[in-house]
Parts: C-alpha cells; structure tokens; sequence
C-alpha cells in the first residue's frame, strides 16, 4: 500500500497516510448509522448484499 502511494505524488501532497487513515475510518463509521445508503449503492450497482438469500 505505501509503495501505491508514493508513485502518486497527488495523494501524499495534500493528505499524510494518518489523515488519509482517519478520513476512511470517519467515512465508515457514518456508513454505519446510514443502512439505507449501503443498500442503495448495492442496489445500483447490482451487487447483492446477502448471496444466499436470492
């Protein structure tokens, strides 16, 4: 992952890996109060959550 990062300039410009960290870990820690979202999104996309239950 860090080598990733390093070859894209852009990326560690802006954010240090902590921030960029931090920001994931905000982000999915919303999603968890949102269930609707992550459903929709799935929806959209045609994935489907529970494979099994088709």
């Amino acid at each position: 992952m860090r080598s990733l990062i390093d070859t894209r300039s852009w990326l560690t410009a802006l954010f240090t890996l902590g921030d960029l960290a931090a920001a994931i870990r905000s982000r999915l820690k919303q999603l968890q109060y949102r269930p609707g979202l992550l459903d929709a999104f799935l929806a959209h996309t045609g994935l489907i959550a529970n494979p099994g239950s088709t």
